[in-house]
């Protein structure tokens, strides 16, 4: 255990942003760079649309409700009829 919270941990990282050692990116996270975060941005943009366009065509299809049984069976159950 280290003792640091998050409330010392985020003044730690505001001060060093405030000092231009690093870049926060929102949600995304602390990086050391603009440029840095640019490009990790850009390289899983890139590793969403390569594992799309690996997958193959009959994987990627439209939902369809006529082939989900549980959706069936709670469609047909009494309590779905009331």
């Amino acid at each position: 255990m280290t003792g640091l919270t998050i409330f010392t941990a985020r003044h730690y990282l505001e001060k060093a942003e405030s000092c231009g050692d690093l870049y926060q990116a929102g949600r995304n996270g602390i990086f050391p760079s603009e440029q840095a975060f640019r490009l990790w941005k850009q390289k899983r943009e890139d590793a969403r649309i390569n594992r799309f366009l690996k997958t193959p065509e009959g994987v990627v299809s439209s939902y369809d409700r006529t082939r989900n049984v549980i959706c069936t069976e709670c469609r047909n159950s009494v309590t779905m009829q009331r």
